[in-house]
């Protein structure tokens, strides 16, 4: 979250600031998977390891290939690297499954601020980090309705 404040204000993100994010949750799925610790200490983790890993390599290719295409598209840069970022560890903290689903209602939230930015501000580039965060924070909230739902 901090991260998209950031993002909003600078149009920059530091890879510094996503680093102890990502070693948090590696070491969180690392210590569940590797040791005898049980869930009570723990909790139970969202996804595997190897779903994490999935997710994160889905995520970062995903928007890689989304800002690769548009940028030549339309012949200038339609998205920041530091969205790569952000996507690869959503991905790892979701998996690839919800990553897809957090993507979506980025996009949504994305889109309802690019139809209305342009009567707020005039500088109409609009930063993806902060939509990408509420994609996350939506799908974390909502991921036991998706189960219940069959959705993943």
């Amino acid at each position: 979250m901090i991260v998209s404040v950031i993002d909003f204000k600078t149009k920059e993100i530091n890879l510094i600031n996503l680093i102890i994010p990502f070693v948090a949750l590696l070491v969180g799925l690392l210590l569940y998977e590797f040791t005898d610790l049980n869930e009570e200490i723990l909790g139970a983790p969202f996804i595997s390891l190897q779903q994490a890993l999935i997710g994160s390599v889905t995520g970062g290719a995903f928007i890689f290939l989304i800002r690769f295409i548009g940028s030549r598209l339309v012949k200038r840069e339609v998205m920041g690297e530091g969205d790569i970022y952000i996507a690869v560890l959503i991905g790892f903290a979701l998996g690839y499954k919800l990553f897809f689903y957090s993507m979506i209602f980025a996009g949504i939230f994305g889109l309802a601020a690019f139809l209305f930015v342009p009567y707020i501000r005039k500088d109409k580039e609009i930063p993806f980090a902060p939509f990408l965060s509420m994609g996350l924070f939506v799908v974390y909230m909502l991921e036991k309705v998706f189960r219940i739902l069959n959705l993943l």
